[in-house]
């Protein structure tokens, strides 16, 4: 399973931040850490609730499942780019987007649709046309 250690590492990466055969700094993923935090705090606010209720620790599995791991490792990385004085590329942000839209596909759920009665029995709809005898009344 994947821990939180290797989603701020594999951002930090994305951004081309350290070279690919070094390890960064633990306060370069500690920063990363917060920005993920404060991220998925962020999308609770937008009313997107992944169903954390504390905040994560390096050591920590990845909470939500791996079809969402290259969507937050980009979100991450646009997010923590600006702490690094690094823009994310166009790559990184179209899968971003992706990561995003798969989200909001998983965790945001729309109710279903009621109206009221007299939005759908239209004249048309009434006795004797096509609405039984029985929902006349």
């Amino acid at each position: 399973m994947t821990s939180v250690r290797d989603i701020c590492i594999e951002a930090l990466n994305e951004l081309q931040y350290f070279p690919a055969h070094e390890t960064p700094a633990a306060a370069d993923v500690e920063t990363a850490r917060v920005r993920l935090n404060r991220m998925l705090r962020g999308w609770k606010a937008d009313g997107v609730d992944v169903g954390l209720t504390v905040d994560l620790e390096l050591a920590d599995d990845f909470p939500m499942g791996a079809e969402h791991e290259e969507g937050v490792i980009a979100l991450l990385a646009k997010r923590v780019a600006p702490a690094f004085n690094i823009m994310a590329s166009q790559e990184t942000q179209a899968r971003a987007l992706d990561g995003w839209q798969r989200i909001l596909a998983t965790y945001v759920v729309t109710p279903d649709a009621s109206f009221d009665k007299a939005l759908t029995r239209l004249p048309s709809r009434r006795w004797p046309y096509s609405v039984p005898s029985s929902e006349t009344s």
